[in-house]
């Protein structure tokens, strides 16, 4: 067959290979518009890893193949690249990345009382009850910069051989959430909220200050006084940019060029990523995080060259660049922290007003032998340390490139995916953080423990709360000797407290990555001295990305500079 019918054939079936690929990993949306039907509102969102860019690392790889190799000894090259990227948010409310932690279907919530028409209940952040209903919007700017290092040997250039490859990455990633608020107008007077606490002094004034919470020591949320105000130790909004600076991943190489002749090879190796980077920690919504999330990673690492010398412009070729891996990413680094919703209380339901009810009977879960204690917010308690793995990462990127002489410019295509993630809760690590037994705590809506609005010269006790309250729809408050509507139940009663099985009590899957997917162009070009000792070169790069979170899109762009000495 002649070489250009070979050379055809063979670019038909990489791009057939191509498009096959990119079909996988960008599936049609799960949701309608509005999404509403996948939305969760998870508090921990885990990027596309910096190590993971295929169209980077043929940048890094490619002089290698240019310099003139040695025969009978490895070939090596020490190469180095730094890219900054930068995202902008989807203008599109629904998609905006910015909807991920929230649970109304966008990236704005209203704010309201407890009646349905809001999103959330102000009453369950400590802010009483309200005239007028407000919202809030969350619009996070991305950023991210990171330098590859990588070092990369071959035996032989044209015979069948084993080569090494060995790259980390340092760098760093910064989240500015940009929370925006129009606050809601409070109520002020003092008979239509809770009888003491907080008092109106310490009511937070706005959503915002609400989802600020402050650090909360653990004194405070175990302290037996009922009246202090409430506060997230989890779950927050940072007003500031939030940055993680860390050497993510290192990652080896160990292949086997299959195939190898004077225009080309194809390699074929096993990957392996140690995590060396950030571990989701849960204080912050939008906790930036720079790795892959403490995962280890072991795969498939393919790469293929082809190259294509043009007759009719001397010194002048076209080279066809291919890299592609695909991983499983397990358990690694841990605590791993997630924070959960309670599975029949609904999205956002992490946010609602609980109460430690104290076992003066522990021998008996079911008598009346219980008193209320503090109260908090769920996901206070219900943040805890998971086991996390992905079935499969991959990505695919290819590169066309033009060279004459000592300079190229090349344009290449890059995709990646990530399967949904696989969340246990680490039992283990939960004694070792003595965190809370749920069944401990009851769902209160607006249920109170005392009330002090009766004629009583004292406070009557109330044992109130309500099961499958919402966080954007409760009962009002029962008072003493009303009667008591069906879903008001006693909290004394163990079943009708937060369920004691992990499985039955939280939303695991709500809390769990979803399907993620990203597609980016990048154009490329440089210099290479490759006459010289050591062949040095340099690249300077830009790129744009489009990404997939579950139904959540972000666009990113970027640029890059990239050297190299070959020996």
């Amino acid at each position: 067959m002649p070489k250009g019918e070979i050379v055809n054939k063979n670019l038909f079936l990489f791009l057939l290979f191509s498009v096959c690929f990119s079909n996988y990993l960008f599936p049609s949306d799960c949701c309608d518009d509005t999404g509403s039907s996948c939305l969760y509102g998870k508090n921990t969102w885990q990027p596309r890893p910096f190590s993971s860019y295929g169209s980077r690392e043929i940048i890094m790889l490619k002089d290698l193949y240019d310099h003139p190799f040695k025969q009978d000894a490895w070939d090596g090259t020490l190469s180095v690249a730094t890219e900054y990227m930068r995202g902008t948010n989807n203008s599109c409310p629904s998609k905006n990345l910015g909807g991920m932690p929230f649970w109304s279907g966008t990236n704005s919530m209203i704010i309201g009382d407890n009646d349905g028409t809001a999103d959330l209940d102000a009453y369950q952040f400590g802010m009483g009850d309200i005239l007028k209903q407000g919202s809030i919007s969350l619009n996070p700017e991305i950023q991210q910069v990171g330098t590859d290092f990588l070092l990369h040997f071959t035996q032989y250039k044209h015979d069948r051989s084993l080569y090494f490859k060995i790259k980390a990455n340092l760098g760093a990633m910064m989240i500015h959430s940009k929370l925006c608020e129009d606050a809601a107008v409070l109520d002020p007077s003092t008979d239509r909220v809770w009888p003491l606490y907080p008092s109106v002094s310490s009511r937070y004034q706005s959503l915002s200050q609400a989802f600020a919470g402050g650090s909360t020591s653990s004194d405070a949320i175990v302290s037996s006084s009922l009246h202090k105000p409430l506060a997230l130790e989890y779950g927050r909004i940072s007003c500031c940019k939030l940055t993680s600076i860390k050497l993510g991943d290192i990652i080896t190489t160990l292949g086997y060029n299959i195939h190898a002749d004077k225009n080309g090879f194809v390699g074929v190796g096993i990957k392996l990523s140690c995590p060396t980077g950030t571990v989701p920690k849960a204080k912050f919504i939008f906790e930036p995080i720079f790795g892959r999330a403490g995962h280890w990673g072991i795969g498939l690492d393919v790469t293929g060259h082809h190259k294509y010398e043009l007759q009719r412009c001397k010194d002048a070729s076209l080279d066809l660049w291919m890299q592609a891996d695909i991983m499983h990413l397990t358990t690694g680094r841990k605590p791993n922290w997630r924070s959960f919703d309670l599975k029949q209380n609904g999205p956002g339901s992490k946010y609602m007003i609980v109460q430690f009810y104290v076992p003066t009977n522990p021998t008996d879960e079911n008598t009346l032998g219980r008193t209320p204690s503090y109260i908090t917010q769920a996901v206070n308690i219900t943040t805890l340390p998971v086991l996390s793995s992905f079935s499969v990462e991959g990505s695919f990127a290819a590169m066309l490139e033009f060279k004459k002489d000592n300079w190229n410019v090349g344009l290449s295509f890059d995709i990646w995916g990530r399967s949904s993630e696989l969340l246990k809760i680490d039992t283990c690590n939960m004694v070792n953080q003595n965190s809370a037994n749920l069944n401990d705590f009851a769902v209160l809506g607006r249920q109170v423990s005392e009330d002090i609005l009766t004629n009583s010269p004292t406070a009557e006790p109330l044992y109130y709360c309500e099961p499958c309250a919402q966080i954007n729809k409760s009962q009002n408050r029962v008072l003493y000797n009303e009667s008591v509507p069906s879903g008001i139940k006693d909290a004394r009663l163990g079943a009708n407290r937060i369920p004691s099985t992990l499985d039955d009590a939280l939303d695991i899957e709500g809390a769990s990555e979803r399907r993620s997917t990203a597609g980016k162009l990048v154009a490329s070009t440089g210099y290479s001295w490759n006459k010289k000792h050591y062949s040095p070169c340099v690249n300077v790069f830009a790129g744009l990305e489009f990404f997939k979170f579950d139904q959540f899109r972000l666009n990113m762009w970027s640029v890059g500079v990239h050297g190299a000495l070959n020996f």
